[in-house]
Formats: structure tokens, sequence, C-alpha cells
């Protein structure tokens, strides 16, 4: 199993931001990658690049890798309140919600679920990230049966691996996404270039669950465009796939 695409990868705090982004396309074409989203968090949260606000001309095609705009948009309250403006949303080619913990505090099993629930309902959101990571717990069924209602992906990562703890829980909820046909992302996380394209472990997990290839957005180019299409994502958007 190839993936054609990682749709979840940082930017990292290098003084030079071309070169790291250099670096990162660099990384992406040695693991086969030929699209490469950048998702940096808001500005409020303390992150210093701005993937969001990238222009085409500023990033394009790099060493062969073609640059996605994306954004990670932190759930910022038990609402499901995303820290952008849909204006920054509607820039972008991915869009990915998420739960940290230096943001919120775990609380109880219905809150997450609902909270969970109300971002996957978010227009904007094209995907919930990392969902398999532990601290949170939550409604696994509410949350996929939410993710196949919306058309929304539900994202396994291989940075969510670095704990054991979230095995079991990225096991069942792939488990989950088969028996409702729900979509699945598998993306790195990276946090630095040479962390870009590297989902082996991720990857055995979406296998042996027994994922169906059309089910996964990101493993070819006619999966990605499909499911960006379906978003409703503009034609100056799609164009960066065709």
């Amino acid at each position: 199993m190839k993936l054609i695409a990682d749709l979840h990868a940082h930017t990292p705090n290098y003084e030079t931001l071309k070169i790291s982004i250099g670096e990162m396309a660099k990384s992406a074409k040695n693991a086969g990658i030929k699209y490469l989203a950048l998702t940096d968090h808001a500005p409020k949260t303390g992150n210093k690049y701005n993937s969001y606000l990238f222009d085409d001309e500023d990033i394009g095609k790099i060493d062969g890798v073609t640059i996605l705009r994306g954004a990670e948009a932190d759930i910022m309250n038990f609402e499901g309140e995303l820290a952008f403006d849909k204006e920054v949303f509607d820039n972008c080619h991915i869009v990915l919600a998420a739960l940290h913990t230096y943001k919120l505090e775990p609380k109880d099993k219905e809150t997450h679920t609902v909270c969970l629930v109300s971002a996957l309902a978010n227009e904007s959101v094209d995907i919930l990230a990392h969902p398999g990571d532990a601290p949170f717990d939550f409604d696994e069924e509410a949350v996929v049966m939410a993710a196949k209602k919306y058309g929304k992906a539900l994202e396994f990562n291989e940075l969510s691996l670095r704990d054991e703890a979230c095995h079991e829980k990225n096991a069942r909820l792939l488990a989950l996404c088969k028996k409702h046909g729900c979509l699945i992302a598998v993306s790195s996380d990276a946090q630095r270039p040479d962390m870009v394209g590297k989902c082996e472990k991720i990857l055995e997990f979406v296998k042996n669950a027994g994922i169906e290839d059309k089910y996964i957005v990101n493993l070819t180019k006619e999966n990605l465009y499909d499911f960006l299409k379906s978003r409703g994502k503009q034609q100056s958007l799609l164009k960066n796939i065709e």
C-alpha cells in the first residue's frame, strides 16, 4: 500500500521558511509522496508560520511534489468552536480539526463525543485529525457514524503510535470505519522534514483492519480529487490535483 499524499505536516521553525519547505518536499519525494499538505496551527496557539496564507506562487510544485495549502484547526472549546474563521478555511485545500490537551483539559466521554460530532458537522472541516490519540475518550461508533454522515474522513497518523496506549484505540476506530464505510486519511503529522511521508506503522494498522482502497482518501490521485470535489472545494483549489 503506497500513499499518493501526506495530508498532515507542519512547517518547522527554521529561519528560512522556503528552505524548510524544500527539505519537506525532498523528504516527500523520497517517500513516494506526490502531494503534501502543510497544515499549521493558528497563531493564537503559538504557531510561527501560517501555511494557510501561502500563495500558489510561493509554493506550487517543489521537486516534483505539489504543495497543498492547509490548516490544523484546534478545537477551542467543547462546543466545537475552531481556531480559524471561515475565510481562512475557504483558502485551504485541506482543513483538519483536532482536540489537543494543551488547549483543553480532558473531561468526560459524553462531552468529548458532543464536541467531536459538532466539529465534524462544521461545513469547513474535511478531516478529524488523530482521533486515535488516547487522552480524549468518546463514543467511538457515534463519531465514526457522524463522519460518515457528513462525508468527512477520520485521520490515522503515524505520530499517534508513539504512545502504545493509542494502539488499541486506533485499531478499534479502524474496525468501525470498515464496518460503516467511513472515509479515512493516513498521515504522518510530520513535525520536521525527515518525518514527511513516513507512515509505515499506521499503514500496517490500516492493512490489518482490511480497509478497502476506495475509502482511503489519499491513496490515489483519483481518490484525493474525488474527496476534495465532494467537499465542495473551489475549482481554483481542485486544479492543483488534476
